[in-house]
C-alpha cells in the first residue's frame, strides 16, 4: 500500500492526461446501468489524483450510448489506468481517500474539486481493508472491520439521500442505522455539487439478506418451526418502527396536503399504465386492472397524514443482525428514481408496505422452489399472512406513542403502488423476476 497523506497534506494538484478508457470494461462493469445499450464514447470530464492513493484516481467520466443517452459515472482507477473494484481491496486508494473525508481533505481537479465533509466524531482510518458484498450500483470496502467506504458509481447532481439522511440521525444517537463518518462531495467551477462516496460505521453482524431467509422458509414450510420466521417479521417490524420514529425526530414531521395525495395517485396510475404495457398483450395481469385502479384510490387518504424522511427500500434484505439488535443499511432510496424523489418527504407507511410485500415475495420464492406443489403453495401463503399480520401489530404497537396511526386501506394502497413498480422492473429488467408480482398483485388485489 501507498503511505496515508498527512491532513496537511490532503490535498491534490489538478491530474494530468486522463487514462484512455476502454469503453467494454465500462459495459461489463456491475454497476452499469445500461445493461443492454451500446456505447459510444466514454470521456473523462475530470480527473483527480487522489493523493497516498498509490497513484490512483478518480475519474468523472460521461458515458455515451448510441441511442445519445449520457451518463456520469465515479471511475477510480490505478495509475495504470485499470478500473478498481472492491475486489481490489488491498489497493491504497481505499484508505486514502477514507483518510481524505477524516481528516476533511480536499483534492483540485481539473473541472473542480472534491471537498470532505467529516463527521463530528475524530476517526483514525485503520488499517486492514476487504470487499464488501458485491453491490449492484456501488462499490463498497471495509476497512479495519469499523468502517465502511462506499463510492457511488452512477452520478446525479444534486444532494444524495444516504449521507443526508445517516448524519442527521447521527445527531441523534440512533441504534437501528450505521453511524455517519463523513462523505466527499464533488463541486464544479459552477458550485454544482455531487456526492462521490460516504463513509459510515461497518454494522457487525449477520445480513438478514434474501437468500438466508428464503431458504430457511423452504425448509421449514408445512412444519411449526415456520412459526419462528414469523417471529422475525415481527422483529423487523419493530425495527422499522424505531427507524421511523427516529427518521421524525432527526428530519421532521410535516402533514400532507391534498395536492400530495392527487400527485401521488397520479404517478402511481402511470405507473401501473407502464407496467402494463410492458407485459404480453396475453398476461392475465391485463384484466387485474381495474381492481388496481380501484385499490390505488386510497393513497387518497394519505391528505392529512404525517409525512417524514424515510428508508425508501425497507425490504428484508435492508437489515443487519448485529449484537445490539436489528439495524437497517443502504439508504440511498428507490433505485431507478431521481435524487430529489428520493428525498421528499412521505408517509412511513410507504416503507412499511415495502416491508411487507418483501415477506410476501419471500414466501413466493419458498413456493417456487416446492415447484408451486398446491400444499406447500397453501402452507406459503397461511406463513405470509401469519407474518405480516404480526408484522402489523407489532410495528403498530412501536408507533403508537407518536401517534402515526396505520390505515389500513392506505397502507394496501401503497402495497399496490410498490407491487406495480416491482412489476414494471420485472417486465423491463428483470423477467426472470416476473414470477413473484405476478404471485403476489391478485393477493393484494383479492382478486384469486
Amino acid at each position: 500500500m501507498g503511505e496515508h497523506p498527512t491532513e496537511s497534506g490532503c490535498s491534490a494538484q489538478p491530474a494530468g492526461a486522463a487514462p484512455v478508457l476502454d469503453p467494454a470494461a465500462i459495459s461489463s462493469a456491475r454497476w452499469f446501468a445500461g445493461k443492454g445499450r451500446e456505447i459510444a464514447d466514454a470521456t473523462p470530464a475530470d480527473a483527480l489524483a487522489v493523493p497516498g492513493g498509490d497513484g490512483a484516481s478518480l475519474l468523472l467520466v460521461d458515458v455515451t450510448s448510441t441511442a445519445g443517452d449520457v451518463e456520469r459515472y465515479l471511475v477510480p482507477v490505478s495509475r495504470d489506468g485499470v478500473l478498481l473494484e472492491a475486489e481490489a481491496c488491498e489497493h491504497a486508494l481505499w484508505p486514502a481517500l477514507a483518510h481524505c473525508i477524516t481528516s476533511g481533505g480536499r483534492i483540485e481537479g481539473v473541472a473542480g474539486a472534491v471537498e470532505a465533509r467529516p463527521g463530528t466524531d475524530t476517526i483514525v482510518v485503520p488499517p486492514g481493508a476487504r470487499g464488501l458484498t458485491p453491490d449492484q450500483s456501488n462499490t463498497s470496502v471495509v476497512l479495519g472491520e469499523s468502517l465502511v467506504l462506499k463510492c457511488y458509481r452512477r452520478l446525479e447532481p444534486g444532494t444524495h439521500p444516504e449521507p443526508e439522511v445517516l448524519a442527521a440521525l447521527s445527531g441523534i444517537d440512533c441504534r437501528v442505522a450505521p453511524s455517519y463518518a463523513g462523505s466527499l462531495v464533488y463541486r464544479d467551477r459552477e458550485g454544482r455539487e455531487t456526492d462521490l462516496a460516504l463513509l459510515y460505521g461497518y454494522v457487525d453482524g449477520t445480513p438478514v439478506g434474501w437468500e438466508a431467509i428464503i431458504a430457511s422458509l423452504t425448509a421449514r414450510l408445512g412444519s411449526p418451526d415456520a412459526e419462528a420466521l414469523v417471529e422475525e417479521a415481527g422483529a423487523l417490524a419493530t425495527a422499522a418502527a424505531a427507524l421511523h420514529v427516529a427518521l421524525g425526530e432527526a428530519l421532521g414531521v410535516v402533514r400532507a396536503s391534498a395536492d400530495d395525495a392527487a400527485r401521488l395517485e397520479d404517478d402511481a396510475h402511470r405507473q401501473l399504465d407502464e407496467a402494463l404495457a410492458a407485459l404480453a398483450p396475453d398476461d392475465p395481469l391485463h384484466a387485474l386492472s381495474p381492481h388496481a385502479r380501484r385499490r390505488l384510490q386510497g393513497l387518497r387518504r394519505l391528505t392529512g397524514a404525517p409525512l417524514t424522511r424515510v428508508h425508501g427500500d425497507l425490504h428484508v434484505a435492508q437489515f443487519v443482525r448485529s449484537p445490539h439488535g436489528l439495524v437497517a443499511v443502504d439508504f440511498e432510496g428507490e433505485p431507478g428514481r431521481p435524487l430529489e424523489q428520493r428525498r421528499l418527504r412521505t408517509s412511513p407507511l410507504r416503507d412499511l408496505a415495502c416491508l411487507l410485500l418483501s415477506l410476501d415475495h419471500v414466501a413466493v420464492a419458498a413456493a417456487r422452489r416446492h415447484a408451486f406443489e398446491p400444499a406447500m403453495l397453501a402452507a406459503a401463503q397461511a406463513w405470509s399472512s401469519a407474518a405480516r399480520e404480526h408484522a402489523l401489530e407489532r410495528y403498530a404497537a412501536a408507533t403508537a406513542g407518536i401517534g402515526l396511526v396505520v390505515d389500513r386501506d392506505l397502507l394496501r394502497a401503497f402495497e399496490v403502488e410498490k407491487e406495480c413498480r416491482e412489476l414494471l422492473y420485472a417486465a423491463t429488467v428483470l423477467p426472470e423476476w416476473l414470477y413473484a408480482p405476478q404471485a403476489t398483485l391478485p393477493r393484494l388485489l383479492g382478486v384469486t
